[in-house]
């Protein structure tokens, strides 16, 4: 959609932030619950 990708991802667990200077992530929670800790507080 106009040079965007949505993925369906399904975790358990950590996930460690990672990042890229070319593009915005949205992450949306279907069931349960994510706790998200900035590194700058």
């Amino acid at each position: 959609m106009n040079d965007i990708q949505f993925k369906l991802v399904k975790r358990q667990g950590d996930f460690v932030c990672h990042h890229h200077d070319d593009t915005v992530e949205v992450c949306l929670v279907i069931d349960g619950q994510k706790e998200i800790e900035f590194r700058d507080g």
